[in-house]
């Protein structure tokens, strides 16, 4: 009786171990299963990182090329900008200036800086304080202010050149208030339009030439009085 139950118990202890060293090779061929999915999954990550790694030094090239890029550009337009003191570049001095600049230039350099005596005769002085309404007057002014932005440049201008600058100066007022300039007909610094205040002075003029087309209209020129009403805007 007794070496039956002692069988019976050792049947049963055996069958257990058994039993649990199946469940762990099982359990062993699992864990190997999922170690090699998770290194596959760890590989495509890699090749994934590897991929985004080489997209964003593609992305970060372009974009350093395009800032190099925008800043040479920007650096070729602020060149373009730097001009004299007067903010004028080479194109603008071979241009006429605006009006709007030309004002307080001449208001400055000339209207507020040059002296001059009265006439003893008529007691009044060949000068028009609104000079803008005289043509000559304006062109000359206009070439007496490039001739001053060269001459004041810090890199170009030199003490020849100011010399030159205001031998032009001499010779303009020279001519603008002389006897037969343009402000010959304003009294004392007072605008008349030509052949107003001075029936002997107005414009020069200029005949056709049989060869010249005849002008579009609206490039004729001006009356005085249509010219002198533009020239007040």
């Amino acid at each position: 009786m007794t070496s039956s139950n002692s069988t019976s118990h050792t049947g049963t202890g055996t069958g257990d171990t058994e039993d649990r060293r199946a469940d762990h090779v099982v359990l062993i061929e699992t864990l190997r299963d999922d170690h090699t999915l998770l290194d596959r999954r760890v590989a495509a990550l890699t090749d994934e990182l590897d991929t985004l790694a080489g997209t964003f030094d593609r992305l970060e090239a372009t974009l350093r090329t395009a800032r190099d890029s925008t800043q040479d550009t920007a650096a070729g337009t602020d060149g373009d900008r730097d001009g004299d003191e007067d903010g004028c570049d080479d194109r603008d001095r071979r241009a006429a200036p605006d009006i709007l600049v030309l004002l307080p230039w001449v208001r400055r350099t000339i209207a507020e800086r040059c002296e001059r005596k009265l006439p003893q005769g008529q007691g009044r002085i060949r000068w028009c304080r609104s000079w803008w309404r005289h043509r000559e007057a304006v062109a000359r002014f206009g070439a007496l202010y490039r001739a001053w932005g060269e001459a004041t440049d810090p890199e170009t201008g030199t003490g020849t050149a100011l010399v030159a600058y205001f031998e032009h100066l001499d010779h303009a007022l020279e001519v603008l208030m002389s006897d037969h300039g343009p402000f010959a007909a304003c009294p004392g610094g007072q605008h008349r339009p030509p052949g107003r205040g001075d029936p002997t002075v107005g414009y020069l003029r200029q005949d056709p030439h049989p060869d010249e087309p005849e002008p579009e209209p609206g490039e004729a020129m001006a009356t005085d009085d249509a010219d002198d009403k533009g020239q007040q805007r």
